[in-house]
């Protein structure tokens, strides 16, 4: 039985696969050729599921490549076609729902939850190089002014204002993340050989000048000219420390923020 089956070397003419990929209502469809001249394989597939095809096809003698074995190898290129979009709709769902799940509900930052795990992955990361990390966290002290004089939607976007421009600023940050309520942070990992002092204070730095930036500058939003009031805190990890302990003295007792400048009092531009 096995002596009635020929291998391609007894092909009566070389073949010449190609893959019709338009034809319509359906996958992928392999035709066989038969030149006379070369024999040359299907053009490459970008996904290992085509390519596993292709080379159970090719060491398929061509007397064996039936129409109804054609029609069966469609009907299964189909099913991987359907599969192939089934799974990158699964993958887009994953993306919106984690996107979900991580986001802020008004910022366009990452909410304290998610905050809490980058801000974790970087102190373990950090910590197995025997470095730790350094963070500032940025409080908006008159948010509530803000909500009884202009109302809630003007102080909630004097928050979202003050976290775009954490975002923009670039420079040092590596994380940027609410820890819920007005209070934001920014957090990066020591570099190698960066004693704890110099990351420290090279993050000060970093976020006096953003305050500064802030608050000298009132902001301007449908013609009234709004200041802002931000206290700053910054703290670097201590070896061995955990989490939780570090969380607790990033948010423990801030000091007083500077009284507003007078040029910076609220008005009409």
């Amino acid at each position: 039985m096995a002596d009635d089956i020929q291998g391609p070397e007894h092909i009566p003419g070389p073949v010449r696969w190609t893959a019709d990929h338009d034809a319509p209502g359906s996958s992928t469809l392999f035709h066989r050729r038969f030149s006379g001249q070369t024999w040359d394989p299907p053009p490459p597939f970008p996904n290992d599921d085509q390519d596993q095809v292709d080379s159970l096809i090719l060491d398929l003698p061509a007397h064996l490549m039936t129409p109804r074995l054609q029609r069966a190898l469609d009907a299964i290129m189909g099913e991987v076609d359907r599969l192939r979009a089934a799974l990158r709709l699964a993958h887009g769902r994953e993306a919106y729902l984690s996107s979900l799940a991580d986001g802020d509900a008004l910022l366009p930052i990452l909410n304290r939850r998610a905050t809490l795990l980058a801000l974790g992955r970087l102190m373990r990361e950090h910590r197995g190089r025997a470095q730790g990390i350094v963070a500032a966290l940025f409080h908006l002290e008159n948010h509530d002014t803000l909500r009884r004089l202009e109302g809630p939607g003007m102080a909630n976007a004097a928050l979202v204002h003050v976290a775009l421009v954490l975002l923009g600023a670039g420079g040092l940050p590596a994380l940027v993340g609410s820890l819920g309520g007005v209070t934001l942070v920014v957090a990066r990992g020591r570099d190698p050989g960066e004693s704890a002092p110099l990351a420290l204070d090279a993050l000060r730095t970093w976020a006096q000048d953003r305050r500064r930036d802030l608050v000298s500058h009132p902001w301007e939003r449908t013609g009234t000219r709004v200041p802002l009031e931000l206290s700053i805190q910054v703290e670097a990890s201590g070896p061995g420390e955990s989490l939780g302990e570090f969380c607790g003295r990033l948010e423990g007792p801030r000091p007083a923020a500077p009284p507003p400048r007078p040029s910076s009092s609220w008005g009409a531009s």
